[in-house]
């Protein structure tokens, strides 16, 4: 049996924003700025960060990453669903995730990263 850290939105940075994306967007993208979801469109080329998205009805861009605790952070999204999933395998009680240990066993670059809380 396949441990599940080795599913690829672990390890692939566009099929974690999928992931994320599918979980909190079921229904489609929506616009952080004026929550429409009926004119927005997904922005590609080569220059283009990974799952930026444009809302065509407010004109402003938008990702998934926008009013969630990823939005500030530098860490890779495959990486804080790493952390996401080690903590939820250690369970919920603050003794048993605490932001050294989670820095320690993940790689998210120093254990105030791995502590953030909003």
């Amino acid at each position: 049996m396949a441990s599940i850290l080795s599913e690829d939105r672990f390890h692939n940075e566009e099929a974690a924003y999928t992931w994320v994306e599918e979980r909190l967007w079921p229904n489609g993208p929506v616009c952080f700025h004026c929550k429409g979801g009926e004119r927005v469109g997904k922005m590609a080329g080569k220059t283009t960060r990974i799952g930026l998205y444009k809302c065509y009805a407010c004109r402003k861009p938008f990702t998934v990453k926008m009013g969630t605790v990823f939005e500030a952070s530098h860490v890779a999204m495959r990486m804080w669903l790493q952390a996401i999933c080690a903590a939820a395998r250690r369970g919920s009680a603050p003794a048993n995730f605490s932001g050294p240990s989670v820095s320690a066993s993940r790689p998210l670059g120093s254990w105030r990263t791995a502590s953030v809380r909003r």
